[in-house]
């Protein structure tokens, strides 16, 4: 989820699959600077797939120098003038050709507003898309688009957001740089590296770093986290872990890196966090509410939602969830797999607590689409998603039985390129081990009724 609520291979196959899909590289140059906001950058996509005319976005408020080719030469684009906006960036078009084998390399700069959020000074808004600047430090996350992300229309605006790389940062007024994939380091430069694609986020400024076994905790003060408490989330993440890949049977990733930071939003109220894998971001002081050092405990909401977050290396890393049902892969399975953390660790009944406002926001709410006639992602909205979504996983590990569950997202994830419809989901459920008659009673009973008629409606709480 993007709000706070929110390698190896074991087989053959899996390695096999991974190892087909031959990642972007991405070399890149970059210069910032926190007391002016300005962001400048030579950023080289190489390994390209093969294509007739390349295409990428870039964000709104970075300004092309040039583009060019591997050997330097330049290349002809439109996108400038009437451009078209995809979310956060613009759609730039090279008209020039650029051979699949060769570079498209852009030089680019911008400069955003400072919000010295110390001494009270606010946006109106802030979320994961912002180039963010609050005078200690700078955030960029793949959202933002502030490296160029590759696009194909067929493919959606996410296919390229994750890139094996080279980078080398200079922030003259940093004392810590961090990019997605590596581990934090001093500055005022510092090279980075990863031979695993990962969408990029760029983290810059004045931090502390606490590096705790398969933990990193970046920029929490001993206020906010202290080490005992540092040790006690190191804990958990370790026990998710753990269970993760025992009841996929497929191994985690790298270890995960906890990022603390200050949001440029006036809003005391709001917190809200993100993903960017292996990168969990929590907003203002989001560590404290983790954990009891008093008690010696950590808070009983962050099983549940770190085991979402968590979920999102299998479902939104792994597999991206190309398709009309994007959503529900990478949502409402991970969500699904959190509640079997919670099961798992906390016990039926919080599990039970846990799906009751569930069901309760579903007899209310309208639910745009049945779930074999998703045809569009627009069409599954936040709640179903996040509960109806998950609440028919549910339904269908009490027909089917947990081991064709675990066989049904593994199946999965073991074809993280393909385009998801609904007879491919239900296919891949037959070949999981669930009988034709099963999932037609699956099919009659939980997902063709209305909420209160079907299989779901056992899940509320009546009093």
């Amino acid at each position: 989820m993007t709000q706070l609520l929110l390698s190896c291979c074991l087989t053959l196959g899996f390695c096999s699959i991974l190892a087909a899909q031959e990642p972007l590289h991405l070399t890149l140059r970059v210069d910032v600077t926190l007391e002016r906001g300005s962001l400048a950058s030579r950023a080289c996509l190489s390994q390209l797939p093969p294509s007739s005319r390349y295409a990428f976005i870039l964000h709104r408020g970075l300004n092309i120098k040039s583009i060019r080719d591997g050997a330097g030469t330049l290349r002809r684009y439109a996108g400038y003038e009437g451009g078209t906006f995809i979310g956060e960036g613009v759609l730039y078009t090279v008209l020039d050709t650029i051979a699949p084998g060769d570079s498209l390399c852009v030089e680019y700069v911008g400069a955003f507003p400072v919000y010295a959020v110390e001494r009270g000074d606010f946006s109106t808004p802030d979320y994961k898309g912002f180039i963010a600047f609050n005078g200690r430090t700078v955030r960029a996350a793949e959202q933002s688009k502030w490296y160029p992300i590759l696009y194909d229309s067929t493919r959606g605006t996410r296919a390229f957001e994750s890139v094996t790389y080279d980078a080398v940062v200079r922030c003259s007024d940093c004392r810590g740089i961090y990019l997605n994939g590596d581990e934090p380091k001093a500055g005022p430069e510092a090279e980075f590296r990863s031979d695993l694609p990962v969408p990029l986020l760029l983290f810059a400024g004045e931090f502390r770093t606490e590096r705790l076994g398969s933990l990193i905790v970046i920029n929490a003060t001993p206020h906010d986290l202290s080490r005992r408490g540092a040790e006690m989330l190191a804990g958990v993440v370790d026990s998710i872990r753990g269970y993760y890949e025992s009841w996929l049977g497929i191994p985690y990733g790298p270890r995960l890196v906890f990022l603390q930071h200050t949001i440029t939003e006036n809003n005391p109220r709001r917190h809200w966090g993100f993903v960017t894998y292996p990168t969990v971001a929590f907003s203002n002081e989001g560590f404290a509410a983790f954990v009891d050092d008093a008690g010696g405990s950590v808070s009983p909401f962050l099983w549940p939602y770190l085991g979402h977050e968590m979920a999102h290396y299998y479902f939104g890393t792994l597999l991206k969830g190309r398709g009309p049902y994007f959503w529900f892969l990478v949502e409402s399975l991970a969500e699904y797999l959190s509640l079997q953390i919670v099961r798992h660790f906390q016990g039926d009944s919080a599990f039970r607590a846990r799906i009751a406002p569930y069901a309760g926001h579903a007899v209310t709410d309208t639910v745009s689409v049945r779930f074999d006639e998703i045809a569009a992602a627009g069409q599954v909205h936040d709640r179903y998603r996040y509960e109806y979504g998950p609440l028919l996983m549910v339904a269908l590990d009490e027909a089917v039985g947990t081991d064709a569950m675990r066989e049904l997202l593994a199946s999965l994830l073991r074809q993280p390129d393909r385009l998801w419809d609904y007879a491919s989901i239900r296919d891949a459920a037959l070949a999981a081990g669930v009988t034709p008659d099963i999932w037609q009673r699956f099919e009659v009973s939980c997902i063709r009724p209305s909420f209160e008629s079907g299989c779901l409606s056992r899940y509320l709480v009546r009093e």
